[in-house]
This record gives C-alpha cells, structure tokens and sequence, in this order.
C-alpha cells in the first residue's frame, strides 16, 4: 500500500484572488462519497463558495522562530 497525498487547485476565486492565483478545489462533505467511488471527478471540480475560506490576522508573535523577520 502506498500512502499519499495529492492537492488539486484551480483558478482562484475573487477572495482568494488577493492573496494568490490558484486555490484548492475543495469538496463538500455530499462530494467526498462520490469523489471515492470514482465516476466523473471533473465534475466535481467547481469553484468553491466566495464564504468557504476565511483569513485570520496572526500576531507576529506567533510565527516560529526559524521564520522571524
């Protein structure tokens, strides 16, 4: 058995369009039964909801220490 891990992007949406290019397809939890049991998985690559990322202002005071300015 091999275990891994793969991250499919698409286009950014608007909100994420600040921050980068690309975002994650993000599957709902009625998509992941379908995604696992195969059929047509390009149709479950649509752009997320603009609601279903948010951003969180971090202290600076929180960053590890191999990543201080």
């Amino acid at each position: 058995m091999i275990d891994s891990t793969t991250i499919i992007v698409r286009p950014a949406n608007d909100w994420m369009s600040r921050f980068h290019d690309r975002m994650p397809v993000i599957l709902g939890w009625r998509e992941v039964g379908a995604w696992l049991v195969g059929g047509d998985p390009a149709a479950l690559l649509h752009a997320p909801t603009e609601d279903a990322l948010q951003e969180w202002i971090v202290s600076p005071a929180r960053e590890p220490l191999g990543h201080r300015r």
